[in-house]
């Protein structure tokens, strides 16, 4: 995954995650699997959602780290 590149995502429809950097995404994790959510609501007005995602994407990845980083 290529830094401030949009990818599709969403397993109940589609979303948009742009991440901050490069990375991948790896299956099978040590210790089974658990299952994390995050929700995040973006405000775009006029058609400016792509103008938002990119000044939101910190924040964002940020939410992401967090979420990930609980036990």
């Amino acid at each position: 995954m290529a830094p401030g590149r949009p990818y599709v995502v969403g397993e109940r429809g589609p979303e948009l995650f742009v991440p901050t950097a490069a990375g991948r995404v790896e299956a099978g994790l040590p210790g089974g699997v658990r299952e994390v959510r995050v929700a995040i609501t973006v405000n775009a007005g006029g058609g400016d959602a792509a103008g938002a995602m990119r000044q939101s994407a910190r924040q964002v990845a940020r939410a992401v780290r967090a979420a990930l980083a609980e036990e």
